[in-house]
């Protein structure tokens, strides 16, 4: 694994680092302040996002329904909850949700569908929280479910999405959880690098990469299998603070350590050749691999002749051609 450092230069524009031909070397490059800000402008910010529509206000002729105030009131029973200042429009909450909690305590609460209301009560399926003095509308809700973990208090800091799978980035628990986006099962994989070993995660197409924070090791994650694999950073204790992906090497920001470090992931596929497996499509006999086609008319495939088969593998092929050419341009 090689190390170099450079200047950080900020004064003109350019690359910065250099390139290093070894699979997984580290390019560290100086940072003159323990935690280094950029200011940006943002005076533009708001005409887009005033109104935090995800769009704006400017270009959207409406705004996405909020979640409303804290609604303070009392828990008449398990069903029902009268609010003790203000006043709904009868049955204008039906079909929303109520979010039921203590007043002033909104971390601990449970969502429950509103089937009914006039104008100082609301009437939910399920049961209101047992302790709640206060509830807040909502057209949607905004959490669907919870699934257990059990790993413990501060269990993770952060989540990575591979495409397929959503990855818990272990904090104080021992083990990297890989979650199932669909049933919300969990795979836990341990990751032998002690409590607080990691802040945050990068997926760079390929592979899992968990931040070290308390671990001395950087670790790269087969999202096929959970296997892993360490590299040493050698930059102390508590030495990141979250990572990014550039679309080509990941960097890891710098907490308590003074360089900024970019990783040259050691891709395994990345930017191989993706047609390199493939065997030109043609009519004669199957052969290798078992989707070459023996015969297009015989075998009942809905063509008349042989010729209209014909002209549909020579498209295949060219299409074939024509990735494999684009490829090695991505790969110069």
């Amino acid at each position: 694994m090689e190390y170099v450092k450079r200047n950080l230069s900020l004064r003109a524009p350019g690359p910065i680092g250099v390139e290093t031909p070894d699979a997984g070397a580290f390019t560290t490059l100086k940072v003159a302040t323990f935690r280094p800000m950029i200011n940006s402008g943002t005076s533009q910010r708001r005409k887009y996002i005033e109104n935090s529509d995800g769009v704006g206000s400017s270009i959207n002729p409406f705004n996405i329904p909020q979640q409303s105030a804290e609604i303070v009131g009392t828990r008449t029973s398990a069903t029902v909850f009268t609010q003790t200042e203000g006043t709904w429009t009868v049955s204008a909450l039906v079909g929303q949700y109520a979010f039921s909690y203590a007043a002033g305590t909104p971390d601990s609460g449970i969502w429950l569908p509103i089937v009914a209301n006039d104008a100082t009560t609301l009437t939910i399926t399920g049961a209101l929280h047992a302790t709640g003095t206060a509830v807040k509308t909502c057209p949607f809700k905004s959490v669907y479910a919870t699934y257990a973990h059990g790993q413990g208090v501060t269990a993770f800091i952060g989540g990575v999405f591979d495409g397929e799978s959503i990855w818990l980035v272990p904090y104080s628990s021992s083990n990297l959880a890989k979650v199932n986006p669909a049933t919300g099962g969990m795979t836990t994989y341990a990751h032998g690098q002690g409590a607080s070993a990691f802040f945050g995660g990068v997926f760079d197409g390929e592979s899992i990469w968990l931040v070290p924070n308390g671990s001395s090791n950087l670790v790269k994650v087969n999202p096929a299998t959970g296997g892993m694999t360490t590299y040493a950073h050698g930059q102390g204790a508590s030495a990141f603070y979250g990572g990014v992906f550039d679309g080509e090497s990941v960097w890891l920001v710098p907490l308590c350590s003074s360089n900024l470090v970019k990783v040259n992931p050691p891709h395994g596929g990345y930017k191989s050749t993706l047609t390199a497996a493939l065997t030109t499509l043609t009519f004669t006999a199957p052969g290798t691999p078992d989707y070459a086609i023996a015969d297009l008319v015989a075998g009942g495939y809905g063509f008349v002749a042989k010729d209209e088969g014909n002209t549909v593998l020579s498209v295949i092929a060219n299409l074939q051609t024509r990735i494999l050419a684009l490829e090695r341009r991505l790969m110069k």
